[in-house]
């Protein structure tokens, strides 16, 4: 939604640095955050291995044609260079003007790929999930490569200015595999790169859109310093069972309730979760996912000044 407040369209805010600073800058002045989450889409250390993608006017990037889920895709892959190679270099404009401007007063995030959901991005989810069951060695080894493409690209945005690291693995979430499916493909080299993310001194958000307790204490243990927590399931639940274990955030439903809500509703649902769950600490409140783009300017700022007037209530 910030393109829009902008006067932006997404075409401009994907394809050029100054675009994506002068839109999160007028946000950052607008509603004062501290936080600068420099999400433009997944896909731009996807599209130098190969894949097609389209974009629209106002629509950000999808991916139109999938690599061959095969041998012959994973030979010829190669690691792009982020200063040269696609869009990359972009991002990294971005939050170097973003850091220069607003210098140590903001945090500025910045998402990677987890191997397992970068399968998806590579692959495309069908292929993905019938080579789980025809040909798992072939995604073992796909993700030796792609945990090298997080490690290459998490080092260039943590060099440009990124101080958080938000590691994308919504397709390893409960809505595509079981737990036991996640532990056995999608924890070790999530892991790994948390490890790799951690020592090059980001911090890592791990996000997933889970709710489940299925899955969540197994996502405890990638050793993310943040579990991002979709809407859905009680957070003061969540916050119950491994919120002593790691720092949550999220929770508020972006559509059902900041999006469609009224701005006295969102409020209350706000300051709400926040006395009840932001009082125990080790709890970022925002919301689970993003905003839709629809979402009106007013009920934004219901939520920060939901969070902002109950949060020192909370001692």
């Amino acid at each position: 939604m910030f393109t829009r407040l902008a006067g932006a369209t997404y075409h401009d805010y994907a394809h050029h640095a100054a675009t994506i600073e002068t839109v999160w800058s007028q946000a950052i002045e607008t509603f004062d955050l501290d936080w600068a989450g420099v999400f433009v889409d997944d896909l731009a250390e996807y599209e130098p291995l190969g894949i097609r993608t389209i974009d629209g006017p106002d629509a950000s990037y999808a991916v139109a044609e999938y690599c061959p889920c095969d041998r012959q895709t994973l030979a010829r892959l190669r690691l792009p260079v982020p200063t040269r190679d696609g869009r990359m270099p972009i991002r990294l404009e971005a939050n170097a003007r973003l850091r220069q401007r607003w210098g140590e007063s903001i945090v500025i995030c910045a998402n990677v790929a987890a191997p397992f959901s970068g399968l998806t991005l590579l692959y495309g989810i069908d292929e993905t999930m019938l080579a789980l069951a025809d040909d798992s060695e072939l995604l073992r080894d796909t993700m030796e490569f792609l945990e090298e493409l997080a490690t290459i690209w998490r080092q260039a945005l943590i060099r440009c200015g990124a101080d958080l690291i938000w590691l994308g693995d919504c397709s390893a979430s409960s809505r595509f595999i079981s737990e036991d499916a996640y532990r056995r493909y999608a924890l070790e080299p999530a892991q790994r790169v948390v490890k790799k993310l951690k020592a090059a001194g980001g911090i890592v958000l791990y996000h997933a859109g889970e709710f489940r307790m299925s899955h969540l204490p197994a996502m405890v243990e990638t050793g993310a310093d943040i579990l991002s927590v979709e809407s859905g399931g009680a957070l003061t639940e969540i916050k119950a069972a491994i919120g002593d274990r790691i720092c949550l955030s999220g929770n508020l439903d972006g559509v059902n309730l900041i999006w469609r809500k009224s701005p006295a509703e969102i409020e209350a649902a706000t300051s709400k979760l926040v006395r009840e769950v932001g009082a125990k600490g080790g709890v970022i409140v925002g919301t689970g996912e993003g905003l839709p783009r629809q979402t009106p300017e007013e009920n934004l700022r219901a939520m920060i000044r939901g969070i902002r007037q109950a949060w020192p209530t909370t001692g």
